[in-house]
């Protein structure tokens, strides 16, 4: 107790009167310039494009949440700048995923301008092949509404995982895991991103004709509201982008897919929680064949995405921070 009114005093103090230059932190190490990197390219391409094109916001919140972002991003920055504990890496890592995930959604929007020809067809023949129902799947659910539930409340745990992870590792002192994780989040963006406007889906419930009423009980209208986005994005005739367009376009990869499978590997050094996030992220991965409209092929994709992103972060990471970033005995300790 006394050390914690101790850490209170010296940060009311450096607040008030600030710190000799000679004793301030750096403004940007070396494990943050991945992901300062992947966001700050995100972010000049996105607003080039909207420069460059007819695309135009006819909503005010994508700003409202990028500027909340940049505000926690800045107050990290700061933070570590007069050194005022481990705030940094958590405000930092909040507003980096947060700055990330809405560079993505605008950043798909804008790439379903691709005329690349609709890669339904060869994607519901990818699933055929490896002997996957979907009607049986849609047959199953039609009977089973607590599975229906359960899998649209897994679909919208990605929304909430990742501060929360940041938070956790930050408070079990992994900051170097943190940022990897961080660089890895980017990387698996950049990658669904690439890979998107080069083959364009409309999802699993409209391609196979399959109308909303067959899940009456189902609440969320995403599979069946993509067609009615991608296709005025692809004619032209959208370009006047509101919250209605911020439905979650991508199909092949799945980055639900990836994010959880990148969520699940952040937590795998933390022995009380790796399990339970590892089965919450298998039920993600899943519930993203309903709620997603996507097909299964979509998933494996999404999950190889993860698996390129986090071997390419820990490379980055390691080359940047040495032995530091993965010391031996958390290696051993560890199944990744």
């Amino acid at each position: 107790m006394r050390e914690e009114r101790e850490l209170t005093g010296s940060l009311i103090t450096r607040l008030r009167t600030g710190i000799p230059r000679d004793e301030m932190g750096p403004w940007f190490p070396r494990e943050t310039i991945p992901a300062y990197t992947i966001t700050s390219i995100g972010s000049l391409t996105v607003m080039l494009t909207f420069t460059l094109t007819s695309f135009t916001l006819a909503t005010s919140v994508p700003t409202q949440l990028a500027i909340v972002a940049i505000l926690l991003i800045v107050s990290g920055t700061l933070a570590r700048r007069y050194r005022l504990g481990e705030f940094d890496t958590l405000l930092e890592g909040i507003g980096l995923i947060g700055l990330m995930s809405l560079l993505c959604q605008l950043g798909s929007i804008l790439l379903s301008a691709s005329q690349m020809p609709l890669a339904d067809a060869w994607l519901a023949r990818a699933d055929a092949a490896m002997g996957f129902d979907w009607f049986a799947m849609v047959r199953f659910l039609r009977t089973h509404d607590t599975v229906l539930a359960t899998a649209e409340y897994l679909y919208h745990a990605l929304t909430w995982q990742p501060g929360l992870v940041v938070l956790l590792l930050v408070a079990t002192r992994q900051r170097d895991r943190c940022w990897t994780f961080l660089t890895a989040w980017g990387a698996a963006l950049v990658v669904t991103l690439a890979i998107w406007p080069l083959t364009p889906a409309v999802s699993t419930f409209p391609y196979y004709g399959v109308p909303r009423s067959v899940l009456p009980h189902m609440v969320s209208r995403l599979p069946w509201a993509v067609p009615d986005v991608i296709g005025p994005i692809r004619a032209g005739t959208l370009r006047s982008i509101d919250l209605d367009t911020f439905i979650g376009l991508v199909s092949f990869p799945s980055f639900h897919a990836a994010g959880a499978t990148i969520l699940g590997w952040a937590m795998l050094r933390t022995r009380l929680l790796w399990l339970p996030f590892a089965l919450l992220n298998i039920g993600v991965t899943v519930s993203a064949l309903v709620d997603g409209g996507h097909y299964l092929v979509d998933l494996i994709a999404g999950c190889g995405v993860a698996c390129l992103s986090i071997g390419l972060a820990k490379v980055i990471m390691a080359r940047l921070c040495g032995s530091r970033a993965y010391p031996a005995k958390a290696r051993a300790q560890s199944p990744l």
